[in-house]
């Protein structure tokens, strides 16, 4: 996963595209079972969907981290 310097000294990170369209493929079909097709309307709507997709990555993320081993020794 390359790593970019931008204006100001932060640093970004960059991901690679088989694990966009991974992690996107998955996170549309739960969209989709859980809301029902899109178009999708109303702010309270779009408020559960933004929350469900956050929750998702949170889950995901905790599953990478959990996974990983530690460096120390």
């Amino acid at each position: 996963m390359p790593v970019y310097k931008v204006k100001g000294g932060f640093r970004v990170l960059k991901f690679s595209k088989e694990n966009e369209d991974k992690f996107r493929t998955e996170l549309s079909s739960k969209i989709i079972n859980q809301f029902g097709h899109p178009p999708y309307t109303g702010k309270e709507v779009i408020r559960e969907i933004l929350l469900f997709c956050y929750e998702y990555f949170i889950s995901k993320f905790r599953e990478i981290i959990h996974s990983e081993a530690s460096i120390r020794t």
